[in-house]
C-alpha cells in the first residue's frame, strides 16, 4: 500500500537515461599483423617456381617450396625457429621472385694443404655460422690426412647441412662452394675455417672464383599486394638501391597529399625491414625523396673508395638528422655549413680526400635588397670560389 503521509504536490521524481557506445566485438580492435617476405628461390627450384603469394607456417615448408638454404628459407628460419618461438600465429606470406636475367652464383674455393699431424676437428664458418639447425660444418681430421682426404671431408660436411646456403664439390686439390641461388644477394655469403687452437699441420687458402650478380625486380610482387594489408615487409635483398627505391615508391608518403599505400582510397601502408651484414657505422642521411642531390653526392664519395653507403636512417630535416647522430644512432656525411647549428655534442671531421665543392646559388628580387640582405650577398660573393 502506498503512503499518503507526504502529499503528491511535495514529491519530485526524475528518471534519466544515458546511452553510450559499446564495443561487443569478439576480436581485438588492434590492427592485425601480416608479414610479407620478398626473396629469391634456389636455382634448383626456378623451373617449378610459383610467383603467386603463398602462406607458410614453417621453415620446412619454405624449404620445400623455395629450396633449403635459399634466402626465403633463411628468413623463414628466423620467423619460425626450431625452438618454437617466433611470430606465433601471425600470417606469413611469401612473394617470391624468379632469378634476374643473367644472374650468376657466388663460388668460393677452399684449398687445404699439408698432411695432418694429429687427430682433431676443424669447422667451416659459412655465412657467419658454424652450422644450421644444430648440424655443424665439422671437418673431422685424422692423422695422415692429406689435401685430397680433407677436400672429401669438406664437401661431405657442407652437403650434410640441409639448410646450408651453399653446396660443395671437391677434387684432390680444392673444394668449390657454390651459392644455391643466383643473384647479387649471394655475395653476402662468407667462408672461413675455424681451426681452434691447433691447425694440425693444415693450412687453408680461400679465394673467390665467381661473384653473385643481378637483382630481380620486385614490382610484380608488390602489385600482388592488391587490397591485402601486409603490415610488415621483410626485404631479403639488403640495401640494393633499386629494391629500396621500389619499396619507397610503392609505399608512398603520408604528407598533405598522400601517395602509394598511404592514399586515402587504399590506406594500407607497411613497415619494410631490411637486413644488412655491414658493420660500417655510416648510416644517417637526409631523405632520398627530398634530397636527391645529396644522395648522388654521397654515392660519388663512396664510389671513390669502392664502397657503398650503408643507410640505416633517413631524415627530412637538419635538426632531426643532428638529433639522431647525437643519440648515437650512427654517423652522417654533411656539408661544412652544419657547423652553424651543430652543438657541442657533435664532432665534425673533414673527409679525406676532400670531395668536390657543392655548388650553391643565390637569388634575389629585381627590386633590390635591404641592408642586411645586401651585406649577406656581399659576404657570399667575397667567400665564393666561383668568379
Amino acid at each position: 500500500m502506498s503512503s499518503d503521509a507526504v502529499g503528491l504536490d511535495r514529491i519530485s521524481r526524475i528518471v534519466g537515461y544515458k546511452i553510450t557506445k559499446g564495443d561487443f566485438s569478439t576480436t581485438t580492435p588492434n590492427l592485425p599483423q601480416r608479414l610479407a617476405i620478398l626473396g629469391e628461390a634456389n636455382d634448383a627450384n626456378q623451373l617449378t617456381l610459383d610467383l603467386n603469394p603463398q602462406q607458410i607456417t614453417s621453415a620446412q615448408q619454405a624449404g620445400e617450396l623455395y629450396g633449403y638454404g635459399s634466402p626465403i628459407h633463411a628468413m623463414a628460419r628466423i620467423l619460425f625457429p626450431v625452438s618454437g618461438d617466433g611470430v606465433g600465429g601471425i600470417p606469413v606470406l611469401v612473394y617470391p621472385q624468379a632469378a634476374a636475367p643473367g644472374a650468376t652464383a657466388k663460388i668460393m674455393r677452399v684449398a687445404p694443404s699439408g698432411v695432418a699431424n694429429g687427430n682433431g676437428t676443424h669447422t667451416l664458418v659459412i655465412a657467419g655460422r658454424k652450422g644450421v639447425d644444430y648440424i655443424f660444418y665439422d671437418i673431422n681430421i685424422a692423422t695422415g690426412d692429406d689435401a685430397a682426404d680433407i677436400n672429401d671431408k669438406i664437401a661431405d660436411a657442407v652437403n650434410a647441412v640441409l639448410g646450408s646456403p651453399v653446396s660443395a664439390v671437391s677434387d684432390d686439390y680444392h673444394s668449390d662452394l657454390t651459392s644455391k641461388w643466383k643473384g647479387l644477394s649471394a655475395n653476402q655469403i662468407t667462408v672461413s675455417v675455424d681451426t681452434g687452437n691447433d691447425d694440425l699441420g693444415i693450412t687453408y687458402v680461400i679465394t673467390q672464383q665467381a661473384a653473385g650478380a643481378a637483382t630481380p625486380s620486385i614490382a610484380a610482387a608488390l602489385a600482388l599486394f592488391g587490397s591485402e594489408w601486409n603490415t610488415i615487409v621483410v626485404n631479403g635483398y639488403g640495401t640494393v638501391t633499386s629494391i629500396l627505391d621500389a619499396l619507397e615508391d610503392f609505399n608512398g608518403i603520408a604528407l598533405d597529399n598522400p601517395t602509394g599505400r598511404y592514399a586515402g582510397i587504399i590506406m594500407k601502408p607497411f613497415i619494410a625491414i631490411t637486413g644488412s651484414t655491414a658493420n660500417d657505422p655510416t648510416g644517417i642521411t637526409y631523405a632520398r625523396k627530398e634530397y636527391p642531390d645529396y644522395h648522388e653526392q654521397l654515392t660519388t664519395i663512396f664510389a671513390a673508395a669502392k664502397k657503398r653507403p650503408h643507410i640505416l636512417e633517413e631524415h627530412e630535416s637538419v635538426s632531426s638528422l643532428i638529433a639522431s647522430v647525437e643519440a648515437g644512432a650512427g654517423v652522417a656525411v654533411v656539408s661544412e655549413s652544419i657547423r652553424c647549428v651543430a652543438g657541442p655534442r657533435l664532432r665534425l671531421l673533414p673527409l679525406s680526400p676532400a670531395p668536390e665543392n657543392l655548388v650553391v646559388g643565390a637569388a634575389w628580387p629585381r627590386a633590390g635588397l635591404n641592408a642586411v640582405a645586401g651585406r649577406f650577398l656581399a659576404l657570399a660573393k667575397e667567400n665564393s670560389t666561383q668568379p
